[in-house]
């Protein structure tokens, strides 16, 4: 069996036109034999496991590691033949099952016929994606000229930018590259299989993803928000299978023009437990208690609140070059345990009943009312928020109140 030219441009042809099941039957017919099709990330892509299989493990093959850098690969103990189609700087896998292992070379006649055709699969769907994916990245983490209407007209999903979405966003513990996009291609199909086709970028450590709300039937104004369950769920086994921690925090819905919204409101609600001493959350915004309803105001309000309780502290400490601010948070957290605050900052005791009595003067408060101290921890958390999601420039790496307008993010 010899490799023919008008077949290699007829499967071409074939899956530019009709997608992978094209060239997935020409397959199967030819080979006599079952088989699957995945992506970079081992994500079964042929055939389609439709809504309602939550077994998530079944939707990913495990790639051999023999294959990753050979072309193919044969399973003598399950009879199963890997074949390795490179495209852009990624990899497509097919997987023949109950191969026949004295028809190899006649299995890789028929794939090689096929090869191209997978190529060209995949890499124009790798392309239209990262054009998008790009552009929606920029939109949330960098400094965007597009709107996100403008943005959603890339993507080759049918999507109405007056839905209503809410944004998740998932903060992993330090991995790898590799893991975080499987991490990311996990959860986006996890979600797929409930019902939610979603929007979802990989920006170092932090996933985003937009989820849209989905309704009861026949009834419009009741949502249908069961999908914090659907997270912990996702959370449990991500954090099994990868043997790591990851914190997720959850916005508040809005129509997608405003997605921009509950961008913020996920990285305040992933960024502010972690600044208390939380670890392995899955945070709502909505549920911030004290928090949410300074939050839920204008950034210039926020930002006005902060500077009104420990504005005087920030200005001293920018000028003098001090650390009244570090002292002041380190005493707070520790609940105002004179010794075990000295020893953090590496001072004597006489050394922080000093800069205590600075800290009052400077503020005009008494740091022994408890109240007092609520006050003041509640403001430094919040400020510490809006530094850790870039709110607010410093200067050096010192809090400094000379450049209070924040950051702009989106379009």
């Amino acid at each position: 069996m010899s490799i023919t030219p008008q077949n290699m441009y007829m499967l071409i042809e074939g899956v530019l036109d009709e997608g992978l099941p094209f060239v997935a039957s020409y397959l199967e017919s030819h080979l006599k034999a079952p088989l699957l099709i995945c992506d970079y990330d081992g994500n079964i892509k042929f055939p389609e496991i439709g809504i309602g299989n939550f077994h998530i493990k079944e939707h990913f093959l495990d790639i051999p590691s023999e294959v990753k850098n050979k072309k193919y690969f044969y399973n003598e103990k399950d009879r199963s033949l890997y074949y390795r189609v490179p495209y852009d700087d990624k990899n497509a896998y097919v997987l023949v099952k109950q191969c026949n292992p004295h028809q190899l070379f006649s299995y890789m006649t028929v794939l090689k016929e096929a090869e191209l055709a997978i190529k060209c699969y995949f890499s124009k769907l790798n392309k239209n994606q990262n054009k998008f994916e790009e552009a929606l990245k920029e939109y949330f983490f960098g400094v965007s000229r597009l709107s996100i209407q403008d943005i959603v007209q890339m993507s080759e999903k049918d999507i109405d930018p007056y839905d209503n979405y809410f944004g998740v966003i998932i903060e992993v513990e330090a991995t790898s590259t590799n893991d975080m996009k499987m991490i990311q291609s996990y959860f986006v199909e996890y979600l797929r299989v409930q019902g939610y086709d979603v929007l979802s970028i990989l920006n170092e450590d932090l996933i985003l993803t937009l989820i849209p709300i989905k309704y009861r039937k026949n009834n419009y104004q009741d949502v249908h928000y069961t999908l914090p369950d659907y997270i912990n769920n996702y959370k449990d086994m991500i954090e099994e299978k990868f043997d790591i921690h990851i914190s997720i925090g959850i916005g508040q819905t809005y129509p997608l023009l405003n997605i921009i919204k509950s961008f913020q409101e996920a990285q305040i609600a992933v960024t502010l437990p972690r600044l208390t001493g939380k670890s392995n959350f899955v945070q709502k915004f909505s549920e911030l208690g004290i928090y949410y309803p300074i939050f839920s105001q204008d950034i210039e309000k926020i930002i006005d609140y902060c500077l009104e309780k420990i504005g005087p502290l920030i200005e001293n400490d920018y000028k003098t070059d001090g650390e009244l601010l570090l002292t002041l948070r380190r005493l707070l957290d520790s609940c105002v345990n004179i010794k075990s605050t000295a020893d953090s900052l590496f001072i004597h005791v006489n050394t922080l009943y000093y800069r205590m009595n600075r800290i009052e003067q400077i503020l005009n408060v008494d740091l022994s009312k408890m109240e007092t101290r609520v006050e003041l921890y509640t403001a430094i958390k919040v400020w510490d928020t809006l530094k850790a999601i870039g709110y607010i420039h410093t200067y050096e790496g010192k809090d400094t109140d000379l450049s209070l307008q924040p950051m702009h993010i989106g379009g």
